[in-house]
């Protein structure tokens, strides 16, 4: 007999990793702060404070669009939207990091045209991931859905961080005043939004995966009575 996944309760190891994560969010909140403070860097800090709140914010997003019962039902097109705009945003930010640590290596910042092409680097990768999102996510489970809305940015978010640390090394050596001070912001923007995935797909794996399960168990027996 299947499990009621209204019965389900998570157990000690699960609620353990979720706060071990809680825990390395602020300690890579404090590091952060720590370095921008060291770098007297008062626009980095606003960021950062900004970039928590709304980070906060589209977890919560995330985890409400996607993460309700029943996870095996299909998704809603209209409820996809704030969750898709959300991770759309992470992958946008990814590739807004690796542009400004990119442009840095090959000393691009000084060109008239540098932030405009990079603000409209960041908008094309928001509309073009929210695109390929909307359109992967449209006809699978909400569970499902979740889940391959976390994976792209958890994956680059892990490369984005190894190479933007490589080239910290490269152009933080230079003898220019700053040198560095971008792509170690890019770096940080590229670490917050791996920790960013990490969160929500702890809870899919953890706390939902075996509500999903259960209910696809149950599933499957009513369809064989």
């Amino acid at each position: 007999m299947a499990e009621d996944p209204a019965t389900y309760r998570p157990g000690h190891f699960s609620w353990a990793v979720l706060a071990l994560y809680f825990l390395s969010v602020l300690g890579f909140l404090g590091m952060a702060g720590y370095i921008l403070l060291h770098e007297e860097n008062a626009g980095g800090l606003g960021l950062l404070v900004g970039a928590t709140l709304m980070g906060a914010v589209t977890q919560l997003v995330l985890i409400a669009g996607c993460g309700t019962r029943p996870l095996s039902g299909p998704t809603v097109r209209r409820g996809l939207v704030l969750p898709v705009a959300s991770a759309g945003l992470m992958m946008s930010a990814l590739c807004g990091s690796l542009f400004a640590a990119f442009a840095e290596l090959f000393r691009l910042q000084s060109a008239g045209w540098y932030h405009a092409v990079l603000v409209s680097c960041v908008a094309l990768a928001w509309l073009a991931w929210g695109g390929i999102y909307y359109y992967g996510c449209a006809r699978t489970t909400r569970f499902a859905a979740l889940v391959k809305l976390l994976v792209p940015p958890l994956v680059i978010g892990i490369l984005a961080v190894c190479l933007i640390s490589g080239l910290y090394r490269v152009v933080s050596h230079r003898p220019d005043v700053a040198a560095g001070e971008t792509t170690l912001i890019a770096g940080l923007a590229a670490a917050y939004v791996l920790l960013w995935a990490t969160g929500p797909l702890i809870v899919a794996l953890l706390f939902l995966l075996p509500v999903y399960l259960s209910e696809r168990r149950g599933e499957r027996m009513a369809r064989r009575d």
